[in-house]
């Protein structure tokens, strides 16, 4: 959805539209992961839904050495949930950034923040202790190099602030303060940006659940049908929409450049 704004906005030559956009896309994604992550801290302390959510399916007794006790689980996980929760706040950021940057064609700036996100987990693994908590640390770690790496591209270079007239990361605050304030046309334009940008979450959130739903209800169905589906939908990126993704994204990227003009 940012990549989209962004795009249409720069084939618009309207620059106000893509600093909100932008500001308001780091600002919502820091502001709406905090809150994800705050959810998902309180739940770590529930026994009773982080067995439910952790476990599911889990039969006692089932005679196979290999498969841990549901406590052992919920035990070694907690390390990891919370880390990976908080490592929301900088994934969705990220995205904000990475579709500007995608969207205004600034490629190899995104190429080198990838590759340092990809070595700060990679370096990170092979020097841990290689453990659930240390791929915890190595993704939220590798979110927030990103994180950082963008931001100071679009605080401190001068042919990205200048072109797409950025501002300095103190005005994004002004910006979403003044969130409500009428353009030219009596519009509020802050506010659909937001309004799109959630529309596109809730999207994102309604295939995600039923993805998630579909792993719980197998997992009810037993370990062989499990295996199964979780296997399947983990092969999917690489194997199925990792071909058509690629395309996908770089015609929906000129297509919103092309509606701009």
């Amino acid at each position: 959805a940012i990549s989209v704004q962004i795009g249409y906005a720069v084939g618009a030559n309207d620059m106000h539209r893509l600093g909100t956009v932008v500001s308001l896309g780091v600002l919502g994604g820091i502001v709406l992961g905090c809150l994800a992550a705050a959810v998902t801290t309180a739940l770590n302390f529930w026994p009773a839904a982080m067995k439910l959510l952790l476990t599911a399916g889990y039969h006692e007794g089932s005679g196979c050495s290999l498969v841990p006790s549901a406590a052992a689980v919920v035990h070694s996980s907690r390390g990891y949930w919370l880390l990976t929760s908080w490592s929301w706040p900088f994934a969705f950021a990220s995205m904000a950034l990475a579709g500007f940057l995608l969207g205004t064609r600034e490629y190899g700036i995104y190429g080198l923040g990838v590759m340092l996100a990809r070595l700060t987990l990679v370096f990170y693994w092979l020097w841990s202790s290689q453990d659930l908590t240390s791929l915890g640390w190595a993704g939220l770690l590798a979110n927030a190099s990103f994180m950082v790496f963008c931001l100071l591209v679009i605080a401190f270079y001068p042919s990205v602030c200048r072109e797409y007239q950025l501002e300095s990361p103190a005005q994004y605050v002004k910006r979403f303060a003044a969130a409500f304030s009428r353009d030219s046309e009596g519009q509020l334009l802050e506010w659909n940006v937001v309004k799109y940008g959630l529309q596109a979450m809730v999207l994102d959130l309604s295939i995600q659940i039923c993805m998630s739903s579909g792993v719980y209800l197998a997992a009810h169905m037993g370990l062989p049908a499990l295996y199964q589906i979780s296997a399947m939908q983990a092969a999917l990126p690489q194997y199925g929409t990792a071909v058509a993704a690629g395309i996908s994204y770089a015609m929906k990227i000129v297509g919103a450049v092309m509606l701009g003009r």
